[in-house]
Parts: C-alpha cells; sequence; structure tokens
C-alpha cells in the first residue's frame, strides 16, 4: 500500500513579475506567503497582446505537476506552463475565482521548465491574485508501524532536542478528519481510521513522516506511543500484523524495548527501534529528554 502528500513547489518562493516573458521587473512574495492578506494585481492586458502583465516563476530542474491552486478575484487568469525549449505543454483556461482548494489537473504535466500567470487580454478588470501555487505528488511507502492514538487524545512530535525548533517546520495531515496537527507539531486524534503527518523544514528540502492510527476511546489502553519520552518514562508501539514481532533497540543506553513493544527512555539521545517481523524490518525514532 502506498500513500501520497502533495509538497507545495512555489509556497514561500520570489515569484517574478512584469510585462511579458521578457520585460520582467522585479520578484514578489505576496502570493506564495501564505497570508490572505497580500495579493498581486494582474492589470488589464492591451487587445493587441503587446502588453501583459504576468507573474511567472523558473524552475532550476524541470518538474512534474500533479495539482495546482490559484485564489484569485475578478479578471480572467490564465496559467501556461512551458518545457525546457519553450514551448508551452499545458494550458488552463477555466479558473474559477473565490477558490481557495487544490485542484488535482486530469493528468501530471511533466517537463515543466517555467510557468506564467497572466490577466487575459479579453479581461474587463484587473485581476487579484492572493495565493498561487503548484504542487507534485510525493508517494510514500506504506509502513505497518504507526502512532496508535485514541479519539480526543493527543500526542507531541518532535524534530530535535528543542522542542521550540518545531516552529521551523510546516506540519501537514493527509487527512484532517481522522487526526490534525497544529504548528507546534501537537497531534489531536478526531475519529478512526489511518492516516499521515509530515514535517516540512521551512528553510531547506528536509522532511519526515509519521503513520498515526486512531481508534475509539478505551480501545488503546496499552498502547500508548509517544514519540517524545522523558528519561524513565514508558510507552507503547503498536505493530499493524498478527505475525510474532521482535522487538530491538538500536541504542539501549538511550532507550530500551521489550517484547510487547513497550519501549522506555533511560538517558538523553536518538533511538532507532525496530520491529522485526518474518525478515521485514520496520524502524521508528524515539528521542528522549531528561
Amino acid at each position: 500500500m502506498e500513500n501520497s502528500l502533495f509538497e507545495a513547489l512555489l509556497f514561500g518562493k520570489e515569484i517574478s513579475y512584469g510585462v511579458n516573458g521578457n520585460e520582467l521587473s522585479g520578484t514578489t512574495t505576496f502570493v506564495t506567503d501564505g497570508d490572505p492578506s497580500t495579493g498581486f494585481t494582474l492589470e488589464i492586458g492591451s487587445s493587441d497582446s503587446t502588453t501583459i502583465s504576468l507573474l511567472a516563476y523558473h524552475f532550476d530542474t524541470p518538474q512534474t505537476v500533479h495539482a495546482h491552486q490559484l485564489h484569485f478575484e475578478n479578471g480572467l487568469p490564465m496559467i501556461m506552463m512551458y518545457d525546457e525549449d519553450e514551448n508551452v505543454i499545458f494550458t488552463e483556461l477555466n479558473l474559477i475565482p473565490n477558490q481557495e482548494e487544490i485542484q488535482v489537473l486530469p493528468q501530471p504535466v511533466t517537463g515543466v521548465s517555467s510557468i506564467y500567470l497572466s490577466n487575459r487580454t479579453t479581461a474587463t478588470e484587473p485581476c487579484r491574485v492572493i495565493a498561487w501555487d503548484l504542487y507534485r505528488e510525493e508517494v510514500i511507502p506504506d509502513s505497518k508501524l504507526s502512532l496508535l492514538l485514541e479519539q480526543e487524545e493527543t500526542a507531541q512530535l518532535s524534530l530535535t532536542n528543542q522542542l521550540g525548533d518545531n516552529t521551523h517546520f510546516d506540519w501537514s495531515s493527509q487527512d484532517e478528519s481522522i487526526c490534525t496537527v497544529d504548528e507546534r507539531g501537537i497531534l489531536t486524534a478526531v475519529s478512526e481510521g489511518r492516516t499521515l503527518v509530515k514535517a516540512q523544514h521551512k528553510y531547506s528540502d528536509y522532511e519526515d513522516v509519521i503513520f498515526i492510527k486512531v481508534v475509539g476511546i478505551g480501545e488503546a489502553e496499552q498502547y500508548r506511543l509517544a514519540i517524545h519520552l522523558l528519561t524513565n518514562q514508558s510507552e507503547n508501539l503498536h505493530y499493524n500484523d498478527e505475525r510474532e514481532v521482535t522487538w530491538l533497540s538500536m541504542d539501549p543506553n538511550v532507550a530500551i524495548v521489550d517484547s510487547t513493544g513497550r519501549v522506555s527512555g533511560l538517558s538523553k539521545g536518538l533511538a532507532l527501534i525496530q520491529a522485526v517481523c518474518d525478515g521485514e524490518t520496520e524502524t521508528i525514532y524515539v528521542r528522549v529528554n531528561e
């Protein structure tokens, strides 16, 4: 089984603007900053197409685009994607104003080197662009090991020994109807099911994911997975398979795990816990603080 998340390709990046593709005059982040109070206005182009107000972005390497998002008001915007040879490989005209949802393309567009957003020459008023992004689908192999939570339960995730570093990451849940995650990495179980949560570093390409399984209240009494443990604290790991499982700690000085999957923090550090079943190995990190 595989899972997927959409990876934003433009978020936080500087987008060029100007008149026509060869007359770009500046850059802006007002359409990629995630702030609905900012934005950029595409003016009405000339009827002979000699003057077209546009936004543009050029990728360092060709990308595959699976979806896009365009939140705008008024105007008649048009999206065009180009390959390395500056051939048009995709055009989108049927754009709906005041729409914030991600729109999945009928099929992926491969080899995208640059993308342009313009207000069409037939527009009768300027186009106010509030948010613009492209998305690449990231397929994530399934894992049998999950963080097990009961409905309404919360859990703290961490990526370093300092919980304050969590704000350096963008947190997202694949299915918020099952589990939500806030900007501090705190999970809240909502309804029964299984999903995954992703942490994407804001200033680099580093990212990580964890699978979450939510069960009904009272159904996980002996299973508690705590990613962030204190010394002398113990929690349980859950392996999603009925076969016999062997549990191993790769650093028993930091954390130990018994035959039932109960992991205990011993000293400050990061330990890799393995679950071995019929030759297959699943791993998860447990970080211990004093």
